[in-house]
């Protein structure tokens, strides 16, 4: 659109610029006028013909025609227009305005000029071109800079921004490549599009406060820029804002900024280090493409997505931090960043795979840890038979697999939930692949050219949604192919777009299904399997967090671990003021029966390491659209245990707690995250007073076992039913010498049978 806009004004400027001779009221001592107000008696200057004046030109307050003497307030629109011998003009204060392409293109002899505070507008354009221009001054009377009004002054070396001005419009001071510095004042709350476009003079700039949008391209080519802070107030940074500023070397972005976005630092090849603040939430395309002296890169935990070639050809980046926060990253994300570490002849973008170094290889080995599998990654490894991708992986990219002509095989974890455009296109020995029920969507002739694939296993219920012109099963033989599906759900697959040019669809009953303990799980369907696996790693034998998508058995976690399920909570005023002191959740270990699914309870492993949980012939059930949660109340406050099978990015913004050594501790920044599979506490009042308990940490009871702290363990002894002494209930009331349950006497806890 901006281009369209600049032809249709160039072809307005060449259709002006050939009239012979323009329409005017009268001319006195050379000067061509036009009324305004016959009422008022005003009238502004114009002219006759294109290059009508030329030398010094004085213009009179008034001028005296027929008899009638008007005020001149304004300098019409086009006036000076490509007059080539005009070298001074003489403005008095009683203009008022000064129209749109007034002075435009006066090209080698106007070197300066007075604006009188009189003026309060500058038209569009008015000194554009007026490349001989060393010097102006604004009055403070000017509320806004215009669109291009300076534009191409080439001259100039510096200008004064009075306080009265509020916004610098679009290309306010493009190629202005003698300008050196500027001083925007505290009145200005926008700067333009293009504003500063190529001053590739000015080497430095203060963005007020004030300002809460930077434009399009603004600092676009201002190669001798080499610093800029831009202020809180600043809530959006335009399109490639600060693209080829060649000497920038750091810059601090705003926690009020929210999105990097295309373009923004682009080329700017002497930047070595920027801090985005964890208001961000995406980098969009080519933000950091060419920052070639860019070293070390940590994204916060804010982000969600990375754009295509956001840091492209960042040939000097030696380490990058990814959160589990992000979600998407899109092709070409870090092509060209030769610096990036390799492992096993693998470079890698901290959890993304960038591309195998040595395509000659038969097989590779990634990493645990894996999360995304780059596009074109493995394009052309001619020698590969077998891949094995770790259930870490996410997202397998654009044509990650792409020409990889011996690939025979290829099982997709239930981790992946998208695949890629062309991710195994043109893989012509490719035989069989396996699709998890994870994956949500597969792109455009993800399969496409795979001639002599037989079968596709499908464990999708409810067949992936492919739009019709994606054409995902390309020169696929989807006569002699077959398509194996879930027990049920054939006919869903002969109907739905691309599935249904299978001839040959079967259905078979689900084996087995591995879940990935940590990972988002967002299984839409309940899905009968004769064999579920949760795979977890345990760092310790302490108390922890369990949320899991199907009902286990006792058998099946007996001799690995314990599980309890939440049942009460105690309060005690220590010091009588009616106040509480402590709270303990009570949980109750499972000695027998089950646990359900999506249901929170805590587990204690027996070991540390790997551990294998499995539930045979079960029901895998979707996941919730909300957390699962139970509770117990108190008097006063509800203690709510939820579980998640999302990352938790909010812990410290609701209070949440999390289990850590043994019990629930409060979330203390904004950085603390919670993974899938866990469990959370969420406290409220019952009473509409607000929250009772402010404890930093809730300790836990499990079968009268009190974790009073982080490091000491108190416990509930069994006590002799003929023991006479005072009793109390948890409560603090006395209770007579038949009552069963926990008590207090002499201060210590008691289970009374």
């Amino acid at each position: 659109m901006k281009n369209l806009k600049q032809l249709v004004l160039t072809m307005l400027v060449t259709l002006v610029g050939n009239i012979s001779a323009f329409a005017y009221d009268f001319e006195v001592d050379r000067i061509y006028y036009n009324i305004l107000s016959e009422q008022d008696f005003t009238c502004e200057v114009t002219r006759k013909y294109v290059n009508d004046y030329s030398g010094d030109v004085v213009i009179p307050s008034s001028v005296t025609y027929s008899g009638k003497t008007f005020k001149v307030t304004a300098i019409g629109d086009y006036t000076f227009y490509r007059c080539y011998g005009l070298k001074s003009v003489q403005i008095p204060n009683t203009v008022t305005k000064i129209g749109n392409w007034a002075f435009n293109d006066c090209l080698n002899s106007l070197t300066e000029i007075q604006i009188p505070s009189s003026v309060t507008e500058i038209g569009e354009h008015a000194f554009d071109g007026c490349i001989s221009l060393t010097e102006i001054q604004i009055p403070n009377s000017v509320t806004k800079i215009g669109n291009n009004v300076f534009d191409g002054c080439i001259s100039l070396t510096e200008i004064q921004i009075p306080s009265s001005v509020t916004e610098i419009g679009e290309h306010a001071f493009c190629a202005c490549s003698s300008l050196t510095s500027i001083q925007i004042p505290n009145s200005v709350t926008k700067i333009g599009d293009y504003a500063f476009h190529y001053c590739s003079s000015l080497t430095s700039i203060q963005i007020p406060n004030s300002v809460t949008k930077i434009g399009d391209y603004a600092f676009f080519g201002c190669s001798s820029l080499t610093s800029v802070e831009i202020p809180d107030s600043v809530t959006e940074i335009g399109w490639g804002a600060f693209e080829q500023c060649s000497s920038l070397t750091s810059v601090k972005i705003p926690n009020s900024v929210t999105a990097i976005v295309y373009h923004a630092f682009y080329d700017c090849s002497n930047l070595t280090s920027v801090k985005i603040p964890n208001s961000v939430t995406s980098i969009e395309n080519y933000a950091f493409r060419g920052c070639s002296s860019l070293i070390s890169i940590v994204i916060p935990n804010s982000v969600t997505s990375i754009g295509c070639g956001a840091f492209e050809q960042c040939s000097s980046l030696t380490s990058i931090v990814i959160p589990n926060s992000v979600t998407t990253i899109e092709a070409y994300a870090f092509d060209g960043c030769y610096s990036l570490p390799v492992e096993n002849n693998i470079r890698y973008a901290d959890t993304y795979l960038v591309e195998a170094i040595d395509k000659t290889l038969e097989s590779y080995s990634i990493k645990e840890g894996t999360r995304f599998i780059g596009s074109y990654a493995y394009r052309g490894c001619n020698n590969m038979t077998t891949v094995e991708i770790p259930n870490s992986v996410t997202t397998i990219e654009w044509g990650a697999f792409e020409q990889c002509s011996n690939l025979t095989s290829v099982k997709i974890p239930n981790s992946v939930t998208e695949i890629g455009n062309w991710a195994f296109e043109n893989c012509s020995s490719l035989t069989s692949i396996q699709i998890p029920n994870s994956v949500t969507s597969i792109g455009s002739s993800a399969v496409g050219d795979c001639t002599n694939l037989t079968s596709i296993k499908v464990f999708n219920d409810n067949p992936i949604d492919i739009d019709l012109g994606d054409e995902v099963f390309r020169n696929v033989p989807t006569t002699t192919c077959i398509i194996y599906v879930p027990i049920g759900s054939k006919e869903l697959y002969k109907a739905a777009e691309q599935w249904k040019l299978f001839r040959n669809i079967q259905e078979f009953k689900m084996d087995e299904f591995d879940i990935v303990d940590a990972s988002p799980y967002t299984q839409k369907n309940n899905v009968s399997y004769a064999k579920v696996n949760y795979i977890r790693n345990f760092n310790n034998t302490n108390w922890q967090a369990l949320y899991i998508p199907f009902a286990m058995n006792y058998e099946d976690w007996k001799d690995k671990a314990d599980v309890a399920y939440i049942n009460n909570v105690h309060q005690w005023d220590d010091d009588d003021d009616g106040e509480i002191d402590r709270t303990v959740l009570e949980f109750i270990t499972k000695k027998s029966g089950s646990i359900e699914a999506n249901k929170p309870y805590v587990i204690r492993p027996k070991q540390t390491g790997e551990v294998t949980f499995t539930s045979e012939n079960t029901t895998l059930y979707a996941a919730p659209e909300t957390d699962g949660y139970v509770d117990c109340r108190s008097t006063t406050t509800e203690y709510t245990l939820y579980g998640t099978y999302q990352e938790k990015t909010d812990m410290y913004a609701n209070g949440y707690y999390a289990m850590a050594d043994g019990g629930f501790k409060q979330a203390e920044s904004a950085s603390v995250t919670l993974s899938p599979f866990r469990t959370y506490l969420k406290i409220e009042s019952r009473t509409g007073a607000g929250v009772v308990q402010n404890a930093k940490r809730i300790n836990i009871m499990v079968d009268g076992v009190v974790d009073n702290d982080a490091t000491g363990i108190q416990t509930i002894l069994p006590t002799a039913d003929n023991d006479k002494e005072n009793v109390y209930n948890l409560s603090g009331q006395k209770v007579s010498g038949d009552y069963k349950g926990i008590i207090i006497k002499n201060g210590k806890k008691f289970i009374k049978k």
